[in-house]
């Protein structure tokens, strides 16, 4: 057992250390979005303590103590969050550990819950943010002095109403830069699961991974009848139609680089990279290749036969053109059992190990002729598969014992967990924004209608339309929208390409995205303008005039 935190599972470390990195980049953007958010509302409710503040410093009290009691109460309500988030991160962070090393094939004792470290940087960040949304607050609610606080409060709209906009722009700026890269990231995902592959990724097709079922069991086993003996027994289960064996795992990891060449030629000035793939015969009929020229392999090609090959059609037409390559010998790799290979078939492209990789080079050889062929995994086309019925036929023969039976569905999904947990988890957290811009504007609008409420009555007295005051305040809240959106396109071309690495199908830039990131948060402006809006019509003339 080694530590994680010594840096040895470098796998890990390269698939996850760029996602979490632009996560945790996000989740900062979302705690500055907060905190403008809680920033624009301690902005209007200082402005309705005016007066209370302005008695206080008439009494006697300093600037520096009303100023201290704000932005204590502002680091009070952020360590308060902090709490709440500490406690989901428990579940959270357990739920995603669970999911990332759910099927390692080795045990992994993981503790993904926040530990002490964690838990004082984030009460540091807590008290951090709570004096940075409630500084500003706290300034403008004790700059003016106290015979202008006791005075009429009608003109703090003028002084709050603007930084409550800038903060809100603000915050639907930074809102559609999250937007575009959690679309961009989903669009990704979406265009990764409907990529054609060339295998069929189906829950009928059954991946199974034997093992030795004791210290010794591969001991003078002769493959070239024990392999066949185990897949003809699988075959004959109730409602198996096909049953093979590969050297690599379809869907994901497996594969051996090598360089193949036309017989003659050197591999320095004509080799072509491809994946070499160690399989049994029916393994293309199981998972769905179709062999378009030639034959699939048969138990003929034992370790003993002539070496022979499959190519896929990409590999084919690259070594030999147009001509037909059926009976063309090959040299594939530096072994030299394999420097005259002759070619038997020709396969369809397909995306076997890696489905982001734009490379289908491949030449399939017999498992028979490869020297580890104990290590394997078997693939089964069926239906309704029985698991114990496929262990009872292969451990029957006493040599090996079958562990975990997965679909080549579940492994494929398994091979984009990253890109599932990087699209999820900005998914949440472009919700969570548009939530936040949601609420910052309507506190916006509800406080600027209740500043102007007395402007309101004396237009409705005057004969103004309710229709009208609606129109107003819905075309005053996408007016800051609007002024939002604008610098958020900017910003949002300009970051997004942080993501690019990430992204398969879809650019950075992608305009549908960009649109329909837009097209939320304008909709979302308008819900949150009806509430104050609708309030705005209902205002009373007579009881706005009175100042009840």
């Amino acid at each position: 057992m080694t530590s994680a935190s010594k840096g040895d599972e470098t796998s890990l470390r390269e698939r996850y250390v760029q996602p979490l990195t632009i996560l945790l980049g996000i989740a900062s953007l979302v705690l500055f979005i907060a905190c403008t958010n809680v920033a624009s509302l301690l902005l209007s409710r200082g402005s309705v303590r005016r007066h209370e503040i302005g008695v206080r410093l008439a009494l006697g009290a300093s600037r520096w103590r009303v100023a201290r009691q704000l932005v204590t109460e502002g680091v009070l309500l952020s360590l308060a969050g902090a709490v709440c988030g500490v406690l989901l991160s428990y579940w959270a962070c357990a739920e995603i550990t669970r999911v990332v090393f759910e099927d390692y094939l080795v045990p992994v004792v993981f503790d993904g819950r926040p530990d002490m470290n964690v838990l004082a940087v984030t009460m540091v960040v807590a008290v951090a943010a709570g004096i940075l949304c409630s500084a500003l607050p706290a300034w403008r609610s004790t700059r003016g002095t106290a015979t202008a606080a006791l005075q009429t409060e009608g003109r703090t709209f003028s002084v709050s109403g603007r930084a409550g906009r800038i903060l809100v722009a603000t915050q639907l700026a930074l809102s559609l830069v999250l937007l575009t890269m959690a679309g961009v990231l989903v669009r990704s995902l979406t265009e990764l699961r409907a990529l054609k592959t060339g295998i069929e990724r189906s829950d009928s097709v059954f991946v199974a991974y034997p093992e030795a079922a004791h210290p010794g069991a591969y001991d003078g086993i002769d493959n070239d009848t024990y392999y066949p003996q185990v897949l003809q027994r699988i075959e004959a289960l109730p409602r198996v139609r096909r049953a093979s064996a590969s050297l690599g795992k379809p869907g994901t990891g497996g594969g051996i680089p090598e360089a193949v060449v036309r017989f003659g030629e050197t591999q320095e000035a004509a080799g072509v990279q491809v994946t070499r793939s160690p399989v049994a015969p029916g393994f293309f009929a199981a998972v769905g290749i179709p062999v378009v020229k030639g034959r699939d392999f048969d138990w003929r090609d034992h370790s003993r036969a002539r070496r022979v090959t499959i190519l896929s059609q990409s590999l084919a037409r690259r070594l030999f053109g147009n001509a037909d390559p059926l009976g063309q010998r090959v040299r594939v790799g530096l072994d030299p059992s394999r420097d005259s290979v002759e070619v038997i078939g020709v396969v369809a492209d397909a995306r076997l190990y890696d489905l982001k990789s734009p490379d289908v080079f491949a030449a399939y050889t017999p498992a028979l002729q490869d020297e580890e062929a104990s290590y394997k995994c078997l693939v089964i086309r069926g239906d309704n598969l029985s698991v114990t019925a496929l262990k009872d036929a292969v451990e029957s023969l006493g040599r090996e014992r079958v562990g975990d039976v997965v679909t080549l569905q579940y492994i494929t999904d398994r091979s984009l967990l990253r890109e599932r947990l990087t699209a999820l988890m900005s998914s949440f957290f472009g919700s969570l924004v548009l939530l936040l811009a949601g609420v910052g504007l309507f506190g916006l609008m509800s406080y600027t209608v209740a500043q102007r409420r007395r402007e309101i009555g004396i237009r409705m007295a005057l004969g103004a339309d309710r229709r009208r005051v609606v129109r107003d305040v819905v075309r005053d809240g996408l007016t800051v929208t609007l002024i939002g959106l604008t610098v958020g396109v900017v910003a949002a071309l300009a970051s997004v390409r942080v993501v690019k690495t990430l992204l398969f199908g879809v650019a950075p830039q992608d305009p549908l995205t960009l649109a329909a990131a837009g097209a939320s948060l304008i909709a979302m402006a308008i819900l949150a303008c009806s509430v104050p809006a609708s309030r705005a019509a209902r205002v009373d003339p007579m009881i706005a005039l009175r100042g009840e």
